[in-house]
């Protein structure tokens, strides 16, 4: 039974392409478990969305704080 054909693929992302470990080893231990680059990568975009996301929620958090001073101090 051949396992290569039953296990899915990911296609890595042409950006993040630079950053992921040799292909084939894993960056830690020098084994060639195939599984483990592709938890890694699972990781590495887990936490990648996280930090965009709260970034983002406080970069619009920050801007409606800016209109609600601007506006609390507008002529009325």
């Amino acid at each position: 039974m051949n396992l290569k054909s039953t296990r899915p693929t990911a296609r890595v992302p042409s950006l993040f392409r630079a950053l992921a470990p040799p292909s084939g080893t894993h960056a830690l231990e020098g084994t060639t478990d195939p599984g483990t680059d592709t938890e890694r990568w699972k990781e590495r975009g887990v936490m990648l969305r996280v930090f965009v996301y709260v970034f983002a929620t406080h970069a619009f958090a920050g801007f409606v704080r800016i209109l609600f001073s601007v506006g609390q101090n507008a002529r009325k």
